[in-house]
């Protein structure tokens, strides 16, 4: 059951996230700050909590997709020190996301308290910036990708895809775009290990092995 538990949570964090946006909501990106005012009185403050929980618990799930993956190549092979630190970024990452949602509570708590329209759009623009510019999944792939050249868990294939995505994600004009992408990869991972959870799962390899430079 575990063996198949753990890929799926990238498959059920994602789900969850977008659930989540569905149920809280943003207003219209580049909304005049009337709009913003009018989203803040109109938006229902417990649905929308309720949403933002929902995305927390997402994040979460993902992240537990993300560990055992960094676990599965470190077991196969993979650089230890830079799967330490793809998770981190990982951590890292969600943790943003977390804090970003913390702002948007903030621009809805504060229109309701009637807060100025021109100072509640500047509060929307740090969250939109936030957001924007949360480009930590991408050392966390690059991370991910480099360790995986070492390891045997992965097709190659698909270890290098991982730098690729993760490479374009540090761009921050791709970055939202590139996630699209990046949610195409997490369900090829998920479903790989889905149907063959023994045969790809990881085999300890010698030391000696490890740390031999990655084929060419």
């Amino acid at each position: 059951m575990w063996a198949r538990l753990w890929p799926a949570c990238g498959i059920a964090g994602w789900v969850v996230i977008f659930t989540g946006l569905f149920i809280h909501g943003y207003p219209d990106i580049g909304a005049s700050p009337q709009a913003v005012a009018r989203w803040a009185a109109d938006t229902d403050s417990t649905r929308f909590a309720v949403g933002i929980d929902v995305e927390a618990i997402g994040h979460l799930v993902f992240l537990f997709f993300f560990a055992w993956l960094c676990d599965v190549l470190r077991r196969s092979g993979g650089t230890s020190w830079l799967l330490t630190l793809a998770l981190a970024a990982a951590v890292a990452w969600a943790a943003v996301e977390l804090a970003t949602n913390g702002v948007w509570t903030a621009v809805l708590d504060s229109g309701k308290r009637g807060l100025d329209a021109q100072a509640l759009a500047g509060l929307r623009d740090v969250a939109q910036e936030m957001y924007t510019n949360n480009v930590l999944l991408a050392p966390a792939l690059v991370a991910l990708g480099v360790a995986g050249l070492r390891a045997t868990a992965l097709p190659r294939w698909l270890t290098w895809s991982t730098l690729v995505i993760g490479l374009a994600m540090a761009v921050p004009p791709l970055a939202q775009l590139v996630q699209l992408v990046l949610l195409v990869w997490v369900v090829v991972v998920a479903v790989l290990y889905l149907i063959r959870p023994a045969g790809v799962a990881a085999e300890p390899v010698p030391a000696a092995e490890a740390n031999s430079p990655p084929p060419t």
